[in-house]
């Protein structure tokens, strides 16, 4: 029986404000059940969007990362060849020789850039298009970066850059407005200054130095260490597709870095909703979890916990602005398919029982 209706039996006077502040709980009541009920729909959706768009980008990355790493392998396999070798010869010195991995560093964000770049601008478009939020720009669809430089120059200049040097298509990164583009070239830049890019090519030449450190200790010849270099670094693998030194790498950066580029855009895209709106409509951003046969328990102890006042989450013992963020260690970043969402309406007391609920869990 209602609280109204009570009243009114045990002969009660209710007051026009008393029922005014009845009427009006009731009403936040409905409409809290039906953001949750609207919610737990989009976030059914975001999954699978969300799962879908991070294999699309780790298809696109490790399919441009595979010629790369190829390229490096027969570099390699023909400088040696015309190096000469002598008796103090080392694996260490020899590697050198023939490989150095700052030549390649240009390169390499050159290459990685474009799928990343595509990526995040999609994952964004799609984030805020699941809120019903379309920024897409429906005129002057640039379709070359010669275009893209002209109508633009005042946005992303370093990216824009790099994709006219490619003659890379823009496609959806000419909808997108400005805010978003800025948004995007802000966190590659912040990506590619990271010592783990570097890293990359760094253990290329480890990878060198070890063929090269076998061969000199059995005795090899110039010849007979660049064809164990080549198939090392181009042998096919066992069902004869492709190369699978090149492959096994290129998946396995793909998928590390994916996630962290796509979650980016996505807390990028929101943050600027929030920024617009305000306090006039209380929002907090979630953390999504895939919650699948491989998710780790950190990770799905974070399944709807709003981000803190900083905007954080912290994910074994590390504060982090989004999933899959270049801080965390290995285990924490590699093939992290967890996302966000929006919690609209939810207000900081809210935000900060669901922090320490799950912070409780981890203690028990």
């Amino acid at each position: 029986m209602s609280t109204l209706l009570m009243e009114k039996r045990e002969g009660k006077g209710v007051g026009k404000s008393r029922i005014l502040r009845l009427l009006r709980r009731a009403v936040e009541a409905v409409d809290h059940q039906r953001r949750v009920a609207i919610g737990k729909n989009r976030n059914v959706v975001l999954k699978q969007v969300a799962e879908e768009q991070f294999e699309e980008t780790v298809e696109s990355l490790s399919g441009a990362l595979v010629p790369f790493f190829n390229e490096q392998g027969r570099s390699m396999e023909s400088r040696l060849k015309k190096t000469s070798v002598s008796a103090k010869e080392t694996a260490e010195s020899l590697a050198k020789k023939i490989f150095d991995p700052r030549e390649w560093d240009d390169e390499l964000t050159n290459v990685a850039l474009p799928p990343l770049a595509v990526g995040m601008a999609e994952a964004a478009v799609a984030h805020l298009l699941t809120f019903g939020i379309d920024v897409r720009k429906k005129k002057k669809k640039a379709t070359s970066a010669s275009a893209w430089v002209e109508e633009n120059e005042e946005d992303w200049d370093s990216l824009v850059e790099a994709f006219a040097a490619m003659d890379v298509p823009l496609g959806i990164l000419a909808e997108i407005p400005p805010w978003m583009q800025q948004s995007i070239a802000t966190r590659l830049t912040e990506s590619f200054q990271e010592d783990y890019w570097d890293a990359i090519n760094d253990t290329t030449l480890g990878n060198a130095e070890t063929v090269l450190r076998r061969g000199l200790a059995e005795g090899q010849s110039i010849n007979e260490m660049a064809t164990q270099l080549r198939e090392y670094f181009l042998g096919d693998d066992e069902s004869g597709k492709g190369f699978r030194y090149a492959r096994a790498r290129s998946e396995n950066i793909a998928r590390t870095e994916s996630g962290n580029a796509l979650n980016a855009a996505r807390k990028d895209s929101v943050a600027q909703l929030q920024e617009e709106l305000g306090d006039e409509v209380p929002m907090k951003q979630e953390w999504l979890s895939v919650l699948g046969n491989t998710t780790r328990a950190s990770h799905a102890n974070l399944d709807g916990v709003p981000e803190n006042k900083s905007g954080m989450w912290i994910l074994g013992g590390v504060e982090i602005p989004w999933p899959s963020h270049i801080s965390l260690p290995p285990e924490n970043r590699c093939n992290c398919q967890c996302t966000l969402t929006i919690a609209f309406g939810m207000r900081e007391s809210e935000a900060l029982r669901l922090i320490e609920e799950s912070e409780e869990r981890l203690s028990v």
